[in-house]
């Protein structure tokens, strides 16, 4: 899609960004891609119809949308339950295997329930003798550490930690956040800081309002029967962001596996753990950083994750419904095979 209405579709999306409450302004872009149909009907309301310029295979097409009434689209569209669809595991050609996650989860009945995903498919990794793994992240849309934490324990058996430091700001807004991923807050920073953080502001009188420094601390994965063992490719993009792009470059300093796709939108030093909350007269959703994290190799100020192979998907490769990246993927991967 190239425009909408005779408008450009960058200007489209910078526009419809607004309606998007994200961790950065870089993340509502991305954040608009993955919800454009509800995104337009804020814009255009009930337009009767939307005039969509399509690119494709080196043609453009005028193409005339009309909406859906509501009551006649939920019968149509199959509902699923929110942890269905966010991790896949397929199996490919010649003993590779493909792990899609579109989402760290946070609160820790969720958590349970992904580690549980990954013991499982690590071990018919295991058993069907899988020699490569894609790890595709591209729309990956972030999470909590918790859950990147378990994956990095089947690819590394050396200690990790993907906060190099960070600085949180001690508010009751950041004692709120912890409710919001449904964790104990000193459970959590003692988890990545070795600091249980009520406890040591309280130490140190840290008055509320004050900026804390922390340390990342490093973990220790432990002994794992299905810890794979074969090579290691990560697909990563615009969409990949938060904790996904933390975890990104946590494979990439600790050379975990081979980046392969687009220079990440979000930066592996950027503010997160956010707080969400609704505006009180409007009652629009909004959101508000409380700490400022810094990954492993990364610095302030600093760009996206950028992949040791550089691959954009196609529009013609679109058209015909293929994926320059993982095509791009499995190539690399025959070649170090021949």
């Amino acid at each position: 899609m190239s425009a909408v209405n005779r408008v450009a579709i960058d200007e489209v999306l910078a526009w419809l960004s607004r309606y998007w409450p994200g961790e950065g302004q870089a993340n509502d872009v991305n954040a608009v891609e993955h919800n454009t149909e509800l995104c337009l009907w804020l814009e255009y309301g009930e337009a009767e119809e939307l005039r969509l310029r399509i690119e494709s295979g080196g043609r453009t097409a005028q193409h005339i949308v009309r909406p859906i009434p509501q009551d006649e689209l939920r019968p149509a569209v199959r509902r699923e339950t929110p942890m269905q669809g966010w991790w896949a595991r397929s199996f490919d050609v010649n003993r590779v295997a493909i792990l899609r996650v579109d989402g760290f989860v946070a609160p820790l009945q969720e958590v349970l329930v992904f580690e549980k995903f990954l013991a499982e498919a690590f071990r018919e990794f295991s058993e069907k003798g899988v020699t490569a793994l894609i790890i595709d992240l591209r729309r990956c849309g972030g999470g909590s550490s918790q859950s990147s934490d378990a994956m990095l324990r089947y690819l590394t058996d050396k200690p990790f930690r993907q906060v190099d430091w960070a600085q949180l700001r001690f508010t009751p807004q950041l004692c709120k956040v912890a409710d919001q991923y449904g964790v104990n807050l000193d459970e959590f920073t003692q988890d990545v800081f070795a600091v249980a953080l009520t406890l040591w502001v309280a130490e140190h009188s840290i008055q509320m309002g004050s900026n804390v420094h922390l340390e990342g601390k490093l973990k220790d994965p432990g002994t794992n029967p299905w810890r794979f063992q074969g090579q290691v490719f990560l697909l990563i993009g615009p969409q990949t962001y938060s904790a996904g792009v933390t975890f990104s470059a946590a494979v990439k300093h600790y050379g975990l596996a081979t980046l392969v796709g687009q220079t990440t939108v979000d930066s592996p030093a950027n503010y997160g753990i956010a707080y969400g909350f609704k505006l009180p007269h409007s009652g629009l959703a909004a959101m508000a950083a409380t700490g400022f994290i810094v990954a492993p190799g990364a610095q302030k100020g600093c760009g996206g994750v950028v992949p040791h192979h550089v691959v954009r998907q196609s529009v013609e490769d679109t058209a015909n419904e293929i994926d320059s990246v993982l095509e791009f993927t499995r190539g690399l991967i025959e070649s170090s095979k021949a």
